[in-house]
């Protein structure tokens, strides 16, 4: 690809590149930054399989772990995203196997059969990471709306590209996948909306609720305090069988309950 020269400094032409952990493309598509994120969040699930693994925890617990650790590396960037069918598909087939994971296997007619799909939405109350980063997309819009004016991604956002294009349909932009998203949530006339008061309950980025259970109530530091204890607990009765790995159990124990309580305990009351 023919390069840039600007100030007779000579840009390289490259067909992609990474800028602050994004992946970025000369077509323009998300495809590939798509499988880049699932890929980490493979890495993330099989470093913390342990956890999804433990009956000691609740299928609570399990959730609101893949919530604040897992989805978040996924979705990392994903205001950004223009996702094709294909991506959303892909997101959530990733999801699903981790759900699978954290809800089981049923026992049917003698035998032991997979979640069907319908079954894993109808547990997860039909919130699935498509829906997740499809919210974020919206609470990027206000911000980019209430934006001043001289910013930089403001400019970006309200600038009109010149030139032609080459005859057929033009592919969506970010801005036409967002504003379909509004029209199928019924929301009218977003750009007053944006700026009101009103709006902000639609636009703002939703604050995670940490600590929430599966009955819809907050569940208290005690309940997570106490499973992570038994986990521990549980860790060290099975690794620890000669005394002199007594101590490192200890360590490696107590380095688990930090790294779990990061996530876990940021909001519960």
């Amino acid at each position: 690809m023919k390069g840039v020269t600007i100030n007779g400094v000579t840009y390289e032409g490259v067909a992609e590149f990474i800028y602050l952990g994004m992946l970025f493309s000369n077509d323009n598509s998300v495809r590939k930054e798509v499988q880049k994120r699932i890929l980490g969040g493979n890495r993330t699930y099989f470093a913390a399989i342990s956890l999804f693994r433990s009956r000691l925890l609740s299928r609570a617990t399990k959730i609101l772990l893949y919530k604040s650790l897992i989805r978040l590396v996924v979705s990392y960037g994903a205001e950004a995203w223009t996702m094709t069918k294909k991506d959303e598909q892909a997101l959530l087939v990733f999801e699903r196997k981790i759900f699978r994971r954290i809800y089981g296997p049923k026992h049917e007619n003698g035998e032991w059969k997979n979640r069907m799909n319908r079954e894993l939405e109808e547990m997860s109350k039909g919130e699935n990471i498509v829906k997740w980063i499809k919210g974020q997309r919206i609470s990027w819009l206000g911000h980019l709306k209430r934006m001043e004016e001289d910013r930089m991604p403001k400019k970006i956002f309200t600038q009109e590209l010149e030139g032609t294009r080459r005859r057929a349909r033009p592919r969506k932009g970010w801005k036409d996948k967002v504003e379909r998203d509004l029209q199928v949530l019924g929301v009218r006339r977003w750009r007053e909306l944006v700026i009101g008061k009103n709006g902000r309950i639609l636009f703002d980025r939703p604050k995670p609720i940490v600590g929430c259970g599966a009955n819809g109530r907050r569940r208290s530091y005690r309940t997570i305090l106490m499973e992570f204890i038994l986990l521990c607990c549980d860790k060290l009765r099975v690794n620890c069988i000669l005394p002199l790995n007594f101590f490192y159990c200890i360590q490696q124990s107590i380095l688990h309950v930090l790294f779990s309580m990061t996530f876990f305990m940021q909001e519960c009351t």
